[in-house]
């Protein structure tokens, strides 16, 4: 059986010069004017955000409340008890990373979160990712199937490419078995050819040495047997 939900319910910027929480955005889960309180008061203690992160949990409350800072911003997040620490540090670097490109000029003359409009876009987007836990799970396991699916193309990819060089190798065998048969044809009527020359050669010798020897015969001979007549 799986545990209990865990969800996201507040995701907040504060800006450090001035202590001052300059955007917020509420999930459905949220406890809203509760959670903007509470991100009020700790972005006011100075002395409980001295850490570059950390979290923070009320035992009268079941909530954690997680932040980070950089040089100018700090980034909260309140979630139920249950939300992963892990995924809630990865939530709060996409909200660092999506202020600092649209929020940047605007964050020193802000005041108390008058820039929650203009950052409810890509603060609700990113909500709903990491809205809860499961979700999470769900969309890494749709990741690791699209991985999957990508390597499972690849490998079809490649085997339909070798299945094309082998029929080019197949075709490239026939061809040269073809030429091969051809050849050995050519050769042997080539052969048969040149011996029939050879014998016409012969005879027409035979003969020619024939001729010669009956003409030596008929008209050499007589006259040297018989010098009288």
């Amino acid at each position: 059986m799986s545990g209990p939900i865990s969800y996201l319910e507040t995701v907040a910027i504060g800006r450090l010069a001035g202590r001052v929480p300059v955007a917020i955005f509420h999930t459905r889960q949220a406890k809203e004017r509760r959670n903007e309180e509470i991100i009020s008061k700790i972005i006011a203690n100075e002395q409980a955000t001295q850490e570059p992160c950390k979290l923070m949990t009320d035992s009268n409350v079941d909530m954690i409340l997680f932040y980070e800072k950089d040089d100018t911003c700090i980034y909260f997040a309140i979630t139920s008890s249950n939300y992963p620490q892990r995924l809630a540090h990865k939530l709060l670097e996409e909200v660092q990373k999506a202020s600092r490109g649209n929020l940047s000029e605007l964050i020193t003359s802000a005041t108390r979160f008058s820039l929650s409009r203009r950052a409810a876009a890509f603060m609700g987007t990113i909500s709903e990712r990491y809205a809860d836990s499961n979700k999470e799970k769900l969309t890494k396991v749709m990741r690791d199937v699209e991985g999957v699916k990508h390597v499972m193309e690849e490998n079809i990819e490649n085997m339909l490419a070798k299945q094309e060089k082998l029929e080019d190798i197949d075709r490239r065998a026939g061809e040269l078995n073809a030429a091969t048969a051809k050849f050995r044809k050519t050769s042997r009527s080539l052969k048969n050819t040149m011996c029939m020359r050879r014998w016409k050669i012969i005879i027409i010798l035979v003969v020619v040495v024939l001729a010669i020897l009956g003409y030596i015969g008929i008209a050499v001979i007589p006259p040297l047997v018989n010098p009288s007549s």
